[in-house]
């Protein structure tokens, strides 16, 4: 089975958002960059045709509503 464009995108922006967390866990500054900021960024051109602020939330909320145990 293959990822749509959108899953592809997701996956990014997941990782994305663990970049800039690891960044703020790591004391870098990013005072000045947002989460969105690191998003659009970081997101492989031939993915930003599927990437809208609709698909940011949606990772954002899902990954905001897990609970995930490293095991």
């Amino acid at each position: 089975m293959t990822l749509t464009t959108r899953e592809k995108c997701a996956i990014a922006i997941s990782n994305a958002m663990i970049l800039y967390s690891y960044a703020m866990k790591n004391g870098e500054s990013m005072e000045q960059k947002s989460i969105i900021d690191v998003i659009i960024k970081n997101i492989p051109q031939e993915l930003k045709t599927a990437l809208s602020m609709e698909l940011i939330d949606d990772v954002l909320q899902f990954t905001t509503n897990s609970h995930m145990e490293l095991s």
